[in-house]
């Protein structure tokens, strides 16, 4: 069946401005944070930022080191279009990973590097000059990947997509992305649509002669 993209106006009212969320996101693999895309929103950004997350260069203060785990969840009926980086600060490589519904490991810690590779979808470094994660991630490192990579300009379906972002240095990185999607609506294959011309055309018919 062949799909068209539509926008979120066919519901019949004005999306109000895509929600944002500036906060520490989880630094456990197994209590990611949760964002939506579907009926209430199909866009919205999140800003935070990561630090020591190699965690080679581990502080004192957070022996584990700081990475964002979070999940996408895209609705029934939608799907993830594109994640779109809007600012990266302080300077060297993060690093950038997407693998679904789960991660198979924390990228972070050498023993499971190859566990969350054999898992990923995509995953690449990013160092400010970027845009559009989507190809960068089916582009990257991600290529690589022995699982199902993804190919760029391609959609996500709906399900449950994990997210990683962490730094690959002693630095602090800064970050902003937006993540956009869209309703799939279903379009009638030829012979569908011919036959409910042909239909329409015979009622017009009928109606004049009565």
């Amino acid at each position: 069946m062949k799909y068209r993209l539509a926008s979120l106006l066919l519901f019949g009212f004005v999306l109000a401005a895509a929600p944002a969320f500036a906060q520490d996101f989880s630094d456990d693999i197994n209590n990611p944070n949760v964002f939506n895309i579907g009926p209430l929103a199909a866009t919205f950004n999140i800003t935070n930022s990561v630090f020591e997350s190699d965690l080679s260069t581990g502080v004192t203060s957070n022996p584990t080191g700081d990475i964002d785990f979070f999940n996408v969840v895209v609705a029934s009926g939608f799907q993830l279009d594109s994640v779109t980086l809007n600012t990266f600060s302080g300077g060297g490589q993060a690093f950038f990973g997407v693998g679904g519904p789960t991660l198979g490991g924390n990228p972070a810690i050498g023993a499971q590097q190859g566990a969350f590779v054999s898992s990923a979808l995509g995953f690449t470094l990013i160092d400010g000059t970027e845009s559009s994660l989507f190809n960068d991630l089916a582009l990257g490192l991600g290529t690589n990947v022995p699982g199902n990579p993804l190919s760029p300009g391609q959609s996500l379906p709906a399900g449950t997509y994990a997210f990683v972002f962490q730094n690959t240095g002693s630095n602090t990185n800064g970050y902003e992305l937006t993540f956009s999607g869209s309703e799939v609506v279903a379009v009638p294959e030829p012979s569908s649509a011919i036959a409910i011309i042909a239909l329409g055309l015979t009622m017009v018919t009928r109606r004049r002669r009565s």
